[in-house]
This record gives C-alpha cells, sequence and structure tokens, in this order.
C-alpha cells in the first residue's frame, strides 16, 4: 500500500465526511473495505454500509475485496465471526458485535439507520435520491446497548468515493 493510499484510509477512518474522487486501478474499493473493517473490529456494535448503485454490483466488490482484504490482513479475518456473501446481499458481523451490509443507491434504502455509510460511484447517483434516501442514514447517534445514552465519542461517518465523470450533482455536493 502506498503512502497516498495510507492517507486516505486514515481520512476514512477519522473525519465524518469524506468526499475522494481517484482513477481507476487506484484501489479505491480496496481501501475503503478496509478502513470499513478496521472501524468495525475497533468500534463495538456499529452498524456499517457500503452503497452502489445496484445490490448487485455492490455485493460483488464484497465478493472480490474481502477476500483480498483476508488474505493482506489475516488479522481481520480472525475478527469475523459470521461471512455471509450471495449475489445480491452481503452480512459480514464481528467479534466486537459491528455488522456491515450492503445497499443501493436508491430509494429502498429509505427509513434504515447506519452509523457509517460509504457511497460508491456517488457521481453516478442524483442530489434528490441522496437528501431523500442515503444522507438520513447517519441521522442517529451510536447508543450504549446496556442503558441507551448516545457514545459522544463515536461520530456517524459518510464518505463518498468515485471515478472521474462529467461535472454534475456530485461535484457540486
Amino acid at each position: 500500500m502506498g503512502s497516498d493510499q495510507k492517507l486516505i484510509l486514515r481520512a476514512l477512518c477519522r473525519f465524518e465526511y469524506n468526499h475522494v474522487v481517484l482513477p481507476r486501478g487506484f484501489g479505491k474499493t480496496l481501501i475503503e473495505l478496509l478502513s470499513l473493517c478496521i472501524s468495525a473490529v475497533l468500534t463495538p456494535d456499529l452498524t456499517i454500509s457500503m452503497s452502489a448503485q445496484t445490490l448487485q454490483a455492490s455485493a460483488g466488490m464484497f465478493a472480490d475485496k474481502i477476500a483480498e482484504v483476508k488474505k493482506f490482513y489475516p488479522i481481520i479475518a480472525d475478527e469475523i465471526v459470521v461471512e455471509q456473501i450471495s449475489k445480491d446481499r452481503v452480512y459480514i458481523e464481528f467479534k466486537s458485535g459491528a455488522k456491515i451490509t450492503n445497499l443501493e443507491n436508491r430509494q429502498t434504502a429509505k427509513g434504515k439507520r447506519r452509523n457509517i455509510v460509504f457511497i460508491e460511484e456517488c457521481a453516478l447517483m442524483d442530489e434528490f435520491t441522496y437528501r431523500d434516501a442515503l444522507e438520513p442514514l447517519v441521522s442517529e447517534k451510536l447508543k450504549n446497548i446496556k442503558d441507551f445514552t448516545v457514545d459522544i465519542m463515536t461520530k456517524n461517518r459518510q464518505a463518498f468515493i468515485t471515478t472521474a465523470y462529467i461535472r454534475n450533482e456530485a461535484y457540486d455536493r
């Protein structure tokens, strides 16, 4: 992993909002999934999702990249308790109680709640869908499961990751 990739990984793990535009072949999806796994290992009871244009696309990205993450970082593989990946559904549970799932960049995501959402190829998503269905996903803060108080140390996060496209609504965002 190059120093520029390490810098992006640190930013994805640290800041509440990230917007990353990178060329094809940079390793965006691997860095994205690695940051989600690190967050899942370090923070108990997180609900995390990575979204793409369709459920099949997001599940396909998971299937390819989770194998690489486990190969390059076996310590993360040891933290995974349940791993179910089908052609359109992803469910990964960690020893910490954190869960990673997949979503699609559509109205079907509406009403769900997550602590972290990474939106893949966000340049292909229209602004109305983002504002109506995906932005509210992280509106509810992580709560302690013992007494349901808000955990002030954990920040909900959103990241937008895409390759370069023409100027559109994602560029304005």
